[in-house]
Parts: C-alpha cells; structure tokens; sequence
C-alpha cells in the first residue's frame, strides 16, 4: 500500500473517531493495527474497520433499500460473498443509534478533537492524556 493511500485511511479512521467523539461516543484508533494487526477503532463491544474507496456497489443496495423504508424504517442491507458469511450494511447514523449510550463530557476529555493531531494521525507533542494532565 503506498502512502497517499495509507494516508487516506488514516484520514478517514480519524473522520470517523471524531463523529463518534462528538457525538459523545468513547473510540479510539488502533494506533498499533499496522504492527500488531487488529481494528482500525474500537467502540465499547465493536471492533470497527474503516474502507474508503473511489466507489463501492453496496451504495446501490443501500439506496434500494432506503428508498423501500420510506422515512419510517432504518434501512440494512444484508448481503454475502459466495463461500463467506452474511455481513449487515447500515448507515453510520443509524449504527450510532443503535450502539446507544453515550457519555458525551468524558468522550471529548479522552479524545480530544481532531485538529490536535498530527500528519500521522497520532497525538502531537502538545497533548497529554489524562493520567499526564492529573500527574502534572
């Protein structure tokens, strides 16, 4: 994988811990997911991995079936590759709602917003954790 794509992906992995962080949602990147393998972020029980591409069909089918709900139902795109097993699609919004509590105080303590860090998607050398600032 070469770097603009790396970089991409760190962007959007950062995109999406700062929605989650905003709205009150405790998640962090998986700083060592290149070393040690794993998620990109962890959310309370969810192991989540970040996919941005150019395009990907599942838009199509995310598109039938909102169409299909109407406003009054969330739409879920359940769909499965030939010898893999059965994966659900749904909007970030909706999963949000569905993943539930929230603490929005102690989220933005932990994680401060997105513009502290650096080009790497790591925390620059102005942010202490909480154990730092308490020890301070």
């Amino acid at each position: 994988m070469g770097k603009m794509q790396r970089t991409k992906g760190a962007t959007y992995e950062r995109e999406i811990v700062h929605t989650l962080v905003e709205r009150g949602y405790i998640a962090a990147r998986n700083l060592t997911q290149t070393r040690d393998g794993g998620a990109d972020i962890i959310l309370q029980d969810f192991i989540i991995e970040c996919k941005r591409r150019a395009s990907i069909a599942i838009y199509d089918w995310l598109d039938q079936a909102t169409l299909a709900a109407k406003g009054r139902k969330r739409p879920v795109v359940v769909a499965r590759g030939d010898r893999r097993e059965s994966v659900v699609i749904l909007r970030l919004e909706d999963f949000l709602d569905l993943v539930g509590e929230r603490d929005v105080e102690n989220a933005k303590i932990l994680f401060p917003p997105i513009v502290e860090t650096n080009e790497t998607g790591t925390f620059g050398a102005n942010y202490k954790s909480p154990e730092t600032k308490e020890n301070s």
